[in-house]
């Protein structure tokens, strides 16, 4: 049976590596536990349910290290927290253990300890630990199905994001609405500003809103539809208006529909008409022909859109493969 109070990360549990890595030490005795490595650390948080880590700039990098290995214990530490699928939720600086701050920090009145503190908080200000977020798990989500998507917990705002974005190109506002929702209150709050612009593009596709997806695109920071797409885009919104739209609008819908049927297939019997002018078809035969004639080309174009689409589809898997290798 499982545990009702067993964590998972949707409990925003984050641990620091003061306390996961202490060993047992105070005044009083030296001491009890070995040394853990953060990279262990961070696979025993990750076990119990944790959510990230946070810690000082020591807990990670000795203090005195150089450069060159300072840089190389932060890019390992990145890899093995996207490894572990935390995030790091808080760095800070110690300005208080090393002797030199004994009399304080930044406001100590030994302008050793000012350099000092000021050198150690620009470092850390610098530091940039990789970690696996849930806008960069999208990337490698992007190939699964809805199924998968909907079973996900470890990064859930990016597989209800995906399944939005995939509800928007169904023209379904509500259901992308639903899984945009449930991805903003998933996400870290450093996260929600992006996902709620991709909700913003995404809304505007899926209710046919093309001026708005064009400004969506633009603070979303991709490419914009080309004029061809939103001219296609405010075509649709005429004829299949969504469901905020309106009764009016549906009715006006209806009728442009009507409206295009009867002109294409008055345009085809025009069109056999002007080629059977030399054989004299009767009326009927020039009626069947222009009935032909209309399927036929509707069927060509159906076949070359789904064309079309098979071959995005194909590149955007093969896109996120690229990414995730």
């Amino acid at each position: 049976m499982d545990d009702p109070y067993a964590a998972t990360p949707n409990d925003r549990f984050s641990f620091g590596l003061w306390t996961v890595g202490h060993r047992g030490g105070d005044p009083f005795g030296l001491p009890t536990r070995p040394p853990i490595q953060p990279e262990e650390m961070l696979t025993r948080i990750a076990e119990v349910g944790a959510w990230g880590v946070s810690f000082h700039d020591d807990d990670l990098v000795p203090f005195g290290s150089s450069a060159a290995d300072r840089d190389r214990i932060v890019a390992s530490f990145g890899r093995a927290v996207a490894n572990a699928g935390l995030c790091v939720s808080m760095t800070t600086v110690n300005l208080f253990f090393q002797p030199v701050f004994k009399d304080g920090a930044l406001t100590a009145a030994d302008p050793a300890g000012t350099r000092l503190s000021g050198v150690m908080v620009k470092q850390q200000r610098t530091m940039r630990v990789e970690q696996r977020s849930q806008l960069a798990a999208m990337q490698q989500m992007e190939s699964r199905s809805d199924e998968e998507l909907e079973a996900e917990t470890k990064f859930k705002a990016a597989a209800q994001a995906i399944l939005g974005a995939r509800a928007a190109e169904r023209y379904d506002a509500k259901a992308a609405r639903a899984h945009f929702q449930r991805a903003i209150a998933a996400a870290r709050p450093q996260e929600r500003l992006q996902l709620r612009r991709m909700a913003d593009a995404s809304l505007a596709l899926a209710e046919r809103r093309a001026d708005d997806l064009k400004k969506a695109t633009e603070r979303l920071g991709v490419e914009a539809p080309t004029n061809r797409q939103l001219l296609g885009l405010k075509f649709m919104g005429l004829v299949a208006p969504p469901s905020s739209a309106g009764k009016l609008a549906r009715i006006r819908g209806i009728l442009i529909v009507i409206a295009l049927i009867v002109g294409i297939l008055l345009l085809g019997f025009g069109i056999v008409s002007l080629i059977a002018l030399p054989f004299g078809l009767s009326l009927d035969l020039r009626i069947f022909w222009g009935l032909v004639l209309v399927f036929v080309a509707i069927g060509g174009l159906v076949f070359y859109g789904r064309r079309r689409q098979r071959k995005a589809l194909a590149d955007r898997a093969e896109q996120a493969a690229a990414r995730s290798r």
